[in-house]
């Protein structure tokens, strides 16, 4: 039973991986910048929405010790 699912596992992990490829060699170049595009500025709002969050949170601890 184990080496049916590790073989069925494998080819689901074979044919996503072609499908990704075959959908990357099909996109236009446009598309595939303006994609790039777009994750790399999420990444950059996150990663300032988890400083500014940090920043409030050690704020309330400093006035919380004040009090």
């Amino acid at each position: 039973m184990k080496d049916k699912a590790a073989h069925a596992a494998e080819q689901a992990r074979t044919r996503a991986t072609q499908t990704s490829h075959l959908l990357q060699e099909k996109t236009p170049e446009i598309a595939r910048h303006t994609a790039a595009k777009g994750a790399r500025a999420e990444r950059e709002s996150r990663t300032l929405l988890a400083a500014a969050v940090g920043a409030a949170l050690v704020w309330l601890a400093c006035r919380r010790r004040k009090e």
